[in-house]
C-alpha cells in the first residue's frame, strides 16, 4: 500500500447521516405517512398501538421516549386526541408538529364540545385496560409546560382558532388526500434529497384515492337510502363524500357511554324510523348496542373507521375505507 493510502486507510470514516425520525400518531396517520414515504430512506414510526383509545388515553413510557427522539410529528389533532397535545409541548420540544386538523387545504365539518354532563354516565370503567399506562403521563407531564417551541402555531389558522372540529375527517377521501398532501410537502422539508419520490407517491396515491371513491360509490349505490344508526358520531365525512347519512349515533361525541335520556330518544328513534342496521365499532359498548338494536330487531355490523384491524402500513388507509362501505352495504342489505 502506498504511504498516502495507507495513511488515509486510518483515518476516521465519516459517519453515515442519520435518516430523520418521523412519527405519525394513529395507523390512518401512519398509513398516509408511510405511503408518501415509500421506498425512500425516511420510515415514519407508528405511535398508539392498536388498542389505543384516541378521546382517553395515555402514553406509555415507551411512547414518550419515541417522541422526544422525533424531528417531526404527524398527528391528527387535539380535538381527536387532546390527552396527546401536553407530551408533545413538554417531551418534543425540538421537534416540527403537524396538526393535520389544523392545516388548510381541505374543508372542516364542525364538531360538538366534549362534556356531556349527566349523559357520561358513570362508565369510565370501561377502559380500565388503559389505566396501567397512566403512570407515563405522570412522568412527563410537569415538565417543561412552557417550552413549546413547535411550528404548531404556524399549522393553525383563523379560520379554525376557537372552533370544535368533528375530527374524523379521514373517512373524506378527499380530506385525506388533502393531509396526504400536506404530510408529502414537510417529508420533502426534511429530506429534500427525497422530495421527488415524495411528490410521486403523492400523484399515485391521488390515483389510488380516484379509483377507491369510483369503487366506494358502486358498494353502496344499491343501499342509498337505507336508515342506519351508527355506535359513535363520527361518520360525517363519510357521509358527505358518499351521500350514505346516518339517522342517528348512540354515542354523543367523545362520550364512553350513554345516560338514561339519550339511551331512550335513540330507542325512540329506531322503533320511529324502523331503522334496521346498526353500524357498531369499538368504542360504543356491546351491551349498549344490543339494547338499542332490540326495539327493531335489527342487524349489528361491527365497523373499524379508526384502522386497527389491518396490518399497519402504506395499504391500511384504503383497505379501511373499502372495510367500511363493505359493512355499511353489509348491513343495509339485511335491514
Amino acid at each position: 500500500m502506498k504511504p498516502i493510502a495507507a495513511a488515509l486507510s486510518l483515518l476516521p470514516l465519516p459517519a453515515l447521516a442519520e435518516a430523520p425520525v418521523v412519527i405519525a400518531d394513529t395507523p390512518i396517520m401512519h398509513s398516509l405517512a408511510t405511503r408518501i414515504a415509500q421506498g425512500t430512506a425516511v420510515e415514519p414510526a407508528l405511535l398508539l398501538s392498536r388498542d389505543y383509545s384516541a378521546h382517553h388515553g395515555a402514553l406509555r413510557p415507551s411512547q414518550a421516549r419515541a417522541i422526544a427522539s422525533a424531528n417531526l410529528m404527524f398527528w391528527t389533532g387535539e380535538d381527536l386526541t387532546p390527552w396527546l397535545a401536553p407530551a408533545l409541548a413538554s417531551l418534543s420540544p425540538q421537534a416540527r408538529d403537524v396538526e393535520l386538523l389544523a392545516t388548510d387545504g381541505w374543508e372542516p365539518l364542525a364538531g360538538v364540545a366534549h362534556s356531556h354532563g349527566d349523559e357520561h354516565d358513570e362508565h369510565h370503567d370501561d377502559h380500565d385496560d388503559h389505566d396501567d399506562h397512566a403512570d407515563a403521563d405522570h412522568e412527563h407531564e410537569h415538565e417543561h409546560e412552557d417550552e413549546h417551541n413547535h411550528d404548531h402555531d404556524e399549522q393553525h389558522t383563523d379560520d379554525h382558532a376557537g372552533d370544535v372540529v368533528d375530527p374524523h375527517a379521514w373517512l373524506d377521501p378527499n380530506v385525506a388526500l388533502a393531509w396526504a398532501g400536506t404530510i408529502s410537502a414537510e417529508l420533502s422539508r426534511l429530506a429534500p434529497d427525497e422530495a421527488a419520490a415524495f411528490a410521486a407517491n403523492l400523484e399515485a396515491f391521488a390515483t389510488e384515492i380516484a379509483a377507491l371513491k369510483s369503487e366506494i360509490n358502486d358498494i353502496l349505490a344499491p343501499h342509498r337510502g337505507g336508515a342506519f344508526v351508527v355506535g359513535h358520531d363520527a361518520y360525517g365525512y363519510f357521509s358527505r363524500a358518499f351521500d350514505m347519512a346516518p339517522s342517528g349515533a348512540i354515542l354523543p361525541p367523545g362520550a364512553h357511554d350513554v345516560g338514561p335520556r339519550g339511551l331512550a330518544e335513540v330507542r325512540e328513534l329506531m322503533a320511529d324510523e324502523g331503522v334496521a342496521c346498526v353500524l357498531s365499532d369499538i368504542e360504543t359498548p356491546s351491551e349498549t348496542v344490543d339494547l338499542v338494536a332490540s326495539v327493531t330487531g335489527a342487524r349489528i355490523v361491527l365497523a373499524d373507521p379508526e384502522g386497527r384491524d389491518p396490518e399497519p402500513g402504506p395499504d391500511l388507509y384504503i383497505a379501511t375505507l373499502r372495510a367500511l362501505a363493505d359493512d355499511l352495504a353489509d348491513c343495509l342489505a339485511e335491514s
